[in-house]
């Protein structure tokens, strides 16, 4: 955000509020709280998010729009459409919930959002981002996106420049440490 501001881009974020969100204001980037719940799946909640989304776009009236989180890729996709946004980005960061479980309500819900990521992609003016082959592999055989409009970058979010293999220290014991979520479902 900051290289594309240096470079005479307006750069706009548009996120559900949150602890961090008004952290963009502080650090001199422009913040629109989009009324989004992650986790409701209410048809109602779930209308007003997209009709927030189009005002959102309308209003802004984008030169390019980049999704993450698939109700963003979704909703922000028919958003963009509608409003004539000339070109639309959206970074699949992985299959989630509807794709990996098997139980009633995600076999539901994968009925439903099928034919809208179906559409969401099925654009000129739009390119699918993946950060790993699988699910990259996973949306072509379904469907989802076509090939010459996918995009692989493996190792997103970690620079393989500044951050490469290195022999282990000679100490011992030897401490590793690592913080994160460890999900049975992202191996």
């Amino acid at each position: 955000a900051f290289r594309l501001q240096e470079n005479g881009f307006e750069v706009v974020f548009v996120t559900p509020s949150g602890k961090y969100a008004s952290q963009f204001e502080t650090l001199g980037l422009k913040w629109i709280s989009w009324k989004l719940d992650r986790k409701t799946i209410s048809l109602w909640k779930e209308i007003q998010s997209f009709f927030h989304i189009l005002q959102i776009y309308r209003s802004q009236r984008p030169d390019i729009v980049h999704h993450h989180t698939i109700k963003s890729v979704l909703y922000g996709s028919l958003a963009a459409q509608l409003v004539g946004v000339p070109c639309i980005v959206n970074s699949i960061t992985g299959l989630g919930y509807v794709f990996l479980e098997s139980d009633l309500q995600a076999a539901f819900l994968k009925k439903i959002i099928t034919p809208f990521y179906k559409w969401a992609h099925r654009f000129q003016n739009s390119v699918a981002v993946f950060e790993n082959q699988p699910d990259r592999d996973y949306f072509l055989q379904a469907g989802f996106v076509p090939e010459e409009r996918s995009i692989l970058i493996e190792s997103i979010g970690a620079d393989p420049v500044q951050f490469y293999p290195v022999p282990e220290p000679a100490q011992d014991p030897f401490v590793a440490l690592m913080a994160g979520r460890l999900l049975w479902d992202k191996g």
